[in-house]
């Protein structure tokens, strides 16, 4: 036989070899199971002054109009005689992730207890558990004051 007919014929065998491979599924083998691990919420004050950070969490209500209401505003984050962060503070809170429906920030304030002078964020983050964020997340919200203003961010870590 030449060569180019061995050539010919392994080209023909390979379809072949390809089409007797078979694949099988393991019984019980299907996506990897959920998160289900706690929810780690950081608020971290990148201010020289201190923040009234204004976290809410629910472990029921799913609307921002219910959540954000005084009944859900987290104030045993500190053992201050106000709810705040001091200056470059950092605090992290874990909750356990079947015990949390809903959980965000509202128009947290920059505190001045020199001066006797507070200014409001106007932003606003709100996080639906299993829609926005899953389980064994970490959110991290940032207060930042730049050239007069104060802001927050969230990001997801």
């Amino acid at each position: 036989m030449g060569q180019r007919t061995r050539l010919m014929i392994g080209l023909l065998a390979t379809p072949l070899l390809v089409g007797a491979c078979t694949f099988t599924t393991i019984p019980g083998d299907s996506a990897p199971p959920a998160p289900t691990g706690p929810i780690t919420i950081e608020l971290v004050n990148y201010t020289s002054l201190d923040v009234m950070p204004r976290l809410y969490v629910s472990a029921t209500d799913v609307k921002p109009w219910k959540l954000f209401t005084g009944t859900n505003l987290v104030l045993d984050f500190t053992d201050r005689a106000f709810p705040e962060l001091r200056a470059n503070e950092k605090i992290i809170l874990t909750y356990e992730c079947d015990q949390l429906a809903s959980f965000g920030v509202n128009a947290p304030i920059l505190v001045d207890a020199v001066a006797l002078s507070r200014l409001e964020s106007e932003d606003r983050e709100f996080f639906v558990v299993g829609e926005d964020v899953q389980c064994e997340a970490t959110i991290r919200f940032s207060y930042y004051s730049q050239q007069g203003q104060f802001i927050m961010a969230a990001t997801e870590r």
